[in-house]
C-alpha cells in the first residue's frame, strides 16, 4: 500500500495499530527495519496526507437554503411545533 495514496486507508498510527481496522501487517513488520531517515520520510508523508484530507473542500448541495448564521446545534425539539 502506498502511504501517499489518499485511498490507502487510515493514518500512519492507524496502520501501525494491530487493533485498528486499517492495520497494515506488512508495514508494522517492516517498520523497525527502516532507517531513521526513512521513518521520518514516512511520517512526513503521513502528515501531508492528513493535512490534505483536512483541507479538502467538499461541495455540499443542500435541498434548502443554508445560511452561515444558521446553527446546527438546534435541538430536534425546536422543530416539533
Amino acid at each position: 500500500k502506498d502511504l501517499a495514496d489518499p485511498g490507502s486507508g487510515g493514518t500512519l498510527s492507524d496502520r501501525l495499530n494491530p487493533t485498528h481496522p486499517c492495520f497494515d501487517k506488512q508495514l508494522k513488520t517492516s517498520w523497525k527495519s527502516f532507517s531513521k531517515k526513512e521513518r521520518a520520510a514516512i511520517v512526513e508523508c503521513d502528515k501531508q496526507k492528513m493535512t490534505a484530507s483536512v483541507s479538502a473542500s467538499v461541495d455540499i448541495q443542500h435541498p434548502f437554503e443554508a445560511l452561515e448564521d444558521d446553527h446546527c446545534e438546534t435541538a430536534i425539539e425546536a422543530y416539533s411545533d
